[in-house]
């Protein structure tokens, strides 16, 4: 209910799963639409993929706002190794939560790594601080991270 999808293109995505490609859409959309806020809503581990992508978007100066999802894992690779196991190999129990190399034991700050990039940034912790960060994000007139903490579990 923060932004809605009134005209043909409010709205961009793709068909399929694949880690990483959100950072460079966001920055083709913004360039193919100068005049209009963009917004890429993103995973965190799909931000590491391609998180070298932010300073390209301060050093050209593309103003558009990544908005990460931040569960500290790579959810999607959970969610889809389940159904494989379910589905495919018929497996009675699958993994659930526990799946090797998914979750992020190591910590990393994604607001620390945009800011060395150039970007302002903020990271939400509080569903109700979402709006105000959004604002000063599209006030910081050039790119912006927003790192939304929220919950992974399955």
């Amino acid at each position: 209910h923060y932004f809605p999808a009134i005209e043909r293109n409010d709205i961009r995505g793709v068909r399929g799963q694949s880690i990483g490609g959100g950072i460079g859409a966001t920055m083709g959309t913004q360039c193919a639409f100068p005049d209009r806020p963009v917004f890429g809503v993103l995973g965190d581990g799909s931000t590491m993929m391609t998180v070298q992508g932010l300073w390209t978007a301060a050093n050209d100066k593309i103003p558009c706002i990544f908005v990460i999802c931040n569960n500290g894992m790579y959810r999607v690779l959970k969610t889809n190794f389940n159904v494989y196991q379910k589905e495919i190999l018929n497996e009675p129990e699958p993994a659930g939560d526990n799946l090797l190399y998914s979750d992020f034991v190591t910590p990393f700050n994604l607001c620390t790594i945009a800011e060395g990039m150039g970007l302002h940034s903020e990271r939400v912790t509080d569903p109700n601080e979402i709006a105000g960060a959004v604002n000063r994000a599209l006030a910081s007139d050039g790119p912006a991270l927003l790192d939304i903490v929220i919950d992974g579990k399955i």
